[in-house]
């Protein structure tokens, strides 16, 4: 499965209120659709999150506590898929309160439900119906830009944005996307986060600890709403970031109180996207189902199955352990994965 391209995983997700119960809904809107099947806009209205894998990365997945995924799709890694992309995390950036400078899932938000923050678009991306030359839309939209967490900020910027500002438009973070490294670009962080050392040195342990958002059981902390996002052209450095941070968390700890140690790699699914669908559709290598799941996850995998076959593709199903939430005890830095060993056991399920 592993090649020189690696792969794209996308786990079925779900969000607001009805978490989880709503998990199922991606699955069904496939089941009810042709060819080339939907993706699942999981971190913004336009925005659809995946996280990038290769035999030198440790095998996480987006998953929380008391809520893990166990059905996922896999895709090759290409070229093509990655001018797809717009911008990549080295570990999970909070994208639902960064598309278009909006609160996606409003009970998780610094500000509250129903207030000038919009669900959709603050006013940062033509809600949405972004033209398929206009870079800047559809990166802000994948959730490339700053959190309303970071830019209503007062410690980390010299001139923070008020709710009022975000929701109306007029928030200047809000405008372009926050890059890591831009050149010379006196935007966000000055373009001064060249490598995975100095990312790590702004944004390691604790990046977005005292976010707690939401209300009663709802209540949670939001995790690398700092973090700047790495160009699709920065690869090397954003899979350095990402080794970086799991060489720190296996040597010296991790514990729920850090970011999400999964990556993440973001997509603009919408309006003027260049058939995104069809482009992962031919790039698709597999169904898995993540031990650990129950039945109804294997009963999700068999209609897929079936229904990939109505639709003219035979796509197989893999099984494969991943680590479980919030472990790196299956990684090491020194030694490439080989999917078909112990732990991870890559093998070809018939649901």
């Amino acid at each position: 499965m592993f090649d020189q391209h690696g792969i794209f995983l996308h786990v079925t997700t779900c969000h607001g209120t009805l978490c989880p119960a709503n998990h199922a809904q991606h699955i069904g809107d496939i089941l009810s659709s042709g060819a080339p099947p939907p993706l699942e806009n999981d971190c913004g209205q336009w925005c659809s999150a995946f996280t990038y894998l290769d035999k030198t990365l440790p095998m996480v997945r987006f998953a929380f506590p008391n809520y893990e995924t166990h059905v996922a799709f896999v895709y090759k890694a290409t070229p093509e898929v990655w001018s797809k992309m717009m911008c990549a995390a080295a570990s999970d950036s909070s994208s639902t309160t960064r598309s278009c400078c909006a609160c996606y899932d409003e009970l998780f938000c610094p500000f509250p439900p129903g207030g000038d923050i919009s669900q959709t678009d603050s006013g940062y991306c033509d809600d949405g119906w972004c033209d398929e030359d206009d870079d800047t839309c559809k990166q802000l939209a994948a959730g490339c830009g700053v959190s309303v967490w970071s830019a209503s900020d007062r410690t980390q910027w010299p001139k923070s944005c008020t709710e009022d500002e975000i929701g109306s438009g007029q928030c200047y973070l809000c405008k372009k996307p926050l890059w890591c490294d831009d050149g010379d670009n006196p935007f966000g962080f000055h373009g001064a986060v060249h490598d995975a050392r100095t990312w790590w040195s702004k944004f390691g342990y604790r990046d977005g600890a005292q976010n707690w958002g939401g209300h009663g059981i709802y209540r949670r902390q939001f995790f690398g709403a700092r973090q700047c996002k790495w160009k699709p052209s920065q690869k090397r450095q954003f899979t350095d970031s990402v080794r970086l941070a799991a060489t720190i968390y296996k040597r010296g700890g991790y514990t729920k109180e850090e970011p999400g140690m999964w990556n993440e790699v973001n997509m603009y699914y919408g309006p003027g996207d260049g058939d995104a669908a069809g482009v992962m559709w031919r790039n698709l290598l597999g169904l898995v189902h993540i031990r650990g799941g129950t039945d109804r996850d294997r009963q999700h995998l068999r209609q897929l199955r079936d229904h990939f076959q109505r639709l003219g593709r035979q796509v197989p199903v893999f099984e494969l352990t991943m680590e479980p939430w919030g472990s790196l005890e299956s990684w090491d830095d020194r030694e490439d994965i080989d999917l078909r060993a112990e732990p991870f056991k890559l093998r070809e399920l018939i649901p």
